[in-house]
C-alpha cells in the first residue's frame, strides 16, 4: 500500500482512511467531461492523525500532494479538484484555451448541456434499436434525461468562478500559477521596431460589474503581443498614465515608432 502524508506543510502526520463518501453524504463527485456522458467519482474520506485535518481522497490539495503518476490515475487537475463538481483534463483544458480570448460563463454552460443532450439523444436511439434488433416487446424505457444526468450542470457564474480560482491555484507542474505567468510573461513583452496603443470596450463584459471598468487600456508590439493591458474608468490620459510610464521604462522595450 501507499502511505498518504498530510498535505498540510506544517504537519508530518499521516492520512487514515475514514469511509466512502458515498456511504457518509449518500452524494457522488460529478465530472464533466467533453466526450460522453457525465463521470461520477466515488472518493475515500480521510483523517490526519495528528492534526486532524479531513480530507476526500478526489480533493486538490490532496492529489497535488501525491507523485505525478498516481494524480494522472485521476481524471482531474488538481487545480480544477475543487467544490462540488469536477472538470475533466479535456474540458479543463479546453475552456483555459477558450477563455483566453471569450470568457463567458453562460456560454460554456449551454454547450455543456447541449453536448450531454445530444450524447443523451445517441444513446437512447441505440438503446431502443438494440431492442428493436433482438424483438424485445418488454423492454424497460429508457432514463429520462434528467435521470440519465444526475446533477445539473455547473451554472455559468460557477464555472466562471472555478476558471478564475484555478488561474490563481500554484497546484501546476510548475507551482506557478497560471494567473503570475501570463502575467510575467506580459511584462517581459519588448519591442524594438513599432508599438500600438488603443481603448477596447467590449472587453471589460469579462470583468466582474463591481470593478466599474469602462474599458480597456492596452497597447501591442508589431508580433501581435500584447505589452501592458489594465482596466480603466474613462479613456482620459491619467487613468492609464502609471501604466504607460512602467511600459515606457520597461527595459528592452524601446520602440522606434
Amino acid at each position: 500500500g501507499i502511505i498518504l502524508h498530510c498535505p498540510s506543510a506544517q504537519c508530518s502526520g499521516e492520512l487514515i482512511h475514514d469511509r466512502w463518501d458515498f456511504s457518509k453524504h449518500r452524494q457522488l463527485t460529478p465530472i464533466y467531461t467533453m466526450h460522453g456522458p457525465t463521470m461520477q467519482a466515488c472518493s475515500m474520506l480521510y483523517d490526519c492523525n495528528c492534526c486532524g485535518k479531513r480530507l476526500a481522497g478526489n480533493s486538490g490539495e490532496l492529489l497535488h500532494s501525491l507523485p505525478l503518476p498516481l494524480q494522472e490515475l485521476y481524471p482531474v487537475h488538481a487545480r480544477y479538484a475543487e467544490g462540488n463538481f469536477h472538470l475533466a483534463r479535456d474540458f479543463s483544458d479546453w475552456l483555459e484555451m477558450l477563455t483566453v480570448t471569450y470568457c463567458n460563463g453562460e456560454i460554456f454552460s449551454k454547450c455543456l448541456v447541449e453536448k450531454l443532450g445530444r450524447e443523451y439523444q445517441l444513446k437512447a436511439a441505440t438503446y431502443y434499436d438494440l431492442c428493436h434488433m433482438n424483438n424485445m416487446t418488454n423492454a424497460l424505457p429508457y432514463p429520462s434525461f434528467e435521470e440519465w444526468i444526475g446533477s445539473a450542470p455547473p451554472e455559468g457564474s460557477k464555472l466562471r468562478d472555478l476558471i478564475d480560482k484555478s488561474a490563481r491555484s500554484t497546484r501546476t507542474l510548475s507551482g506557478i500559477s497560471e494567473f503570475e505567468r501570463s502575467k510575467r510573461e506580459i511584462q517581459s513583452v519588448i519591442s524594438k521596431s513599432s508599438f500600438a496603443h488603443d481603448h477596447t470596450f467590449e472587453a471589460t463584459k469579462n470583468y466582474p460589474a463591481k470593478l466599474g471598468a469602462k474599458a480597456t487600456f492596452n497597447a501591442s508590439i508589431e508580433t501581435g503581443e500584447i505589452a501592458t493591458c489594465v482596466l480603466v474608468n474613462s479613456t482620459a490620459a491619467r487613468q492609464y498614465a502609471h501604466a504607460a510610464e512602467c511600459l515606457a521604462r520597461r527595459q528592452g522595450f524601446k520602440p522606434k515608432v
